[in-house]
């Protein structure tokens, strides 16, 4: 499987929030993956960036905003989790 380039920024984001290893093992992996092909060894800091980005989503929903705010947050969610279960899956194939 490889991460579009907008899935790439999206997963950059969320591993921004992490912590200093996992950026670091982030940056190594995109060195070796410029392409994005998904590799077990980023499945785990891919998860939890994906983790962290539907949190702080989930947490910007909770203050009152305009109905085309909202309508983007839930498609941040939408793509998040499609994102989400792409990796899940793939991981699930190359374990088998």
């Amino acid at each position: 499987m490889k991460l579009s380039p907008k899935a790439m920024r999206i997963v950059s984001y969320g591993v921004s929030r992490l912590d200093t290893q996992a950026k670091d093992a982030w940056a190594k992996w995109r060195d070796r993956y410029p392409d994005g092909v998904v590799s077990e060894e980023v499945a785990p800091i891919i998860d939890a960036a994906l983790v962290a980005l539907e949190h702080m989503v989930l947490e910007a929903a909770r203050t009152p905003v305009s109905e085309d705010r909202n309508a983007d947050l839930v498609n941040d969610i939408s793509f998040i989790h499609a994102i989400h279960s792409d990796v899940k899956k793939q991981l699930h194939e190359t374990r088998r």
